[in-house]
């Protein structure tokens, strides 16, 4: 005989607030380690630390320890177009795919943005191609950890492919 208003299994609903927490704290600890080794990374090479903390900003000063062009950021506009849900109605008459697309084309900007600046900072540093990709654009809060606390140094960066001022 089925009751309306049963307690769900307290064994489970623990389970589940442990679960949520404990990948909510994860994901903080993450954050922070990758903000203040980013900090120490960017006050290692002449850059304002704090500016890590200001949105667009954070974005350009990683570019500009990389030597990267400014225009990079440009990739940040499509990134930030994944979370304006005011376009969903009309992007869905023009779109069958609606979010998904947008939330797949934001996400790969915002890839190639972290790699790109990450190869920059990685040649500042001395450091190889694969730790840009690897350490500094797909697991920041590894690679700016090891830079910014770690005994690595700017040195003058060889010229790139990718170092072209347009």
């Amino acid at each position: 005989m089925p009751t309306t208003g049963t307690i769900p299994n307290p064994t489970m609903l623990h389970t589940y607030f442990i679960v949520v927490f404990g990948t909510g704290s994860a994901f903080l600890v993450a954050l922070a380690v990758a903000l203040v080794g980013m900090g120490f990374t960017l006050h290692k090479a002449g850059q304002p630390g704090w500016g890590v903390i200001v949105p667009i900003y954070n974005i350009v000063l990683l570019l500009r320890t990389g030597h990267r062009s400014i225009w990079w950021t440009l990739l940040v506009v499509p990134t930030v177009g994944t979370a304006v849900e005011s376009t969903g109605p009309a992007l869905q008459t023009v779109n069958p795919y609606g979010y998904a697309s947008l939330f797949v084309i934001g996400l790969a900007c915002g890839c190639a943005l972290s790699i790109v600046s990450g190869l920059g900072v990685a040649s500042t540093f001395g450091r190889s191609v694969a730790f840009g990709v690897v350490a500094l654009g797909l697991f920041p809060f590894v690679g700016y950890a090891i830079l910014g606390f770690g005994r690595a140094t700017p040195h003058r960066q060889q010229p790139s492919v990718l170092d072209r001022s347009w």
